[in-house]
């Protein structure tokens, strides 16, 4: 069981390191659309009035960045924060349109590894090895199958997550090919 220790060790670094990225980021992104803001309120706000006898000449200064582009910067930036923030909390990532990845699979399929292996940390390894993939395999099935409306429509709607009892049968599988 001293392996599974140094695994944890090791994801916390990684983990940390995640966060320190993320946040470094974050803050400067978030600096530059502040700079940017500053910017414009500082130097592209000017203008100068000159009058030559009847004519009154206005001078803009240059114009100031788009207010969108602003503000997206300094979106980013506090989208990033909050991704460092929480990043350790997240369990499923999910992109309209495009897919899901539910973090929680993996979790349940270590546990009922763990479990069928009786402690050995080994046998637990080789257990999940031969059962993630097929684990991966249901999980995008199920995603699939929601993205189907006629399925949506007739309450079959699933999302990436695989059933426990699912899992369970897939571990039993892999814990008898060994």
């Amino acid at each position: 069981m001293s392996g599974m220790g140094k695994t944890s060790e090791k994801r916390a670094a990684n983990m940390l390191i995640r966060q320190m990225i993320l946040a470094s980021c974050g803050l400067v992104l978030l600096s530059f659309g502040v700079f940017l803001e500053a910017l414009g309120l500082r130097f592209h706000s000017t203008s100068t009035v000159t009058k030559v006898g009847d004519t009154t000449v206005t001078t803009a200064g240059p114009s100031a960045p788009p207010d969108s582009l602003v503000v997206g910067f300094i979106a980013a930036g506090v989208l990033l924060l909050v991704m460092a923030m929480f990043c350790d909390r997240v369990s499923k990532l999910s992109i309209s349109g495009f897919g899901e990845i539910d973090l929680e699979n993996g979790a349940a399929l270590a546990a009922a590894a763990a479990e069928k292996a009786g402690g050995d940390v080994e046998k637990t390894k080789q257990i999940y090895r031969k059962a993630a993939p097929a684990v991966a395999r249901v999980a995008c099935t199920n995603t699939m199958r929601a993205k189907t409306p006629s399925l949506y429509k007739a309450n079959l709607y699933q999302d990436g997550r695989v059933k426990d009892e699912d899992i369970g049968r897939i571990v039993s599988e892999a814990a008898a090919t060994l």
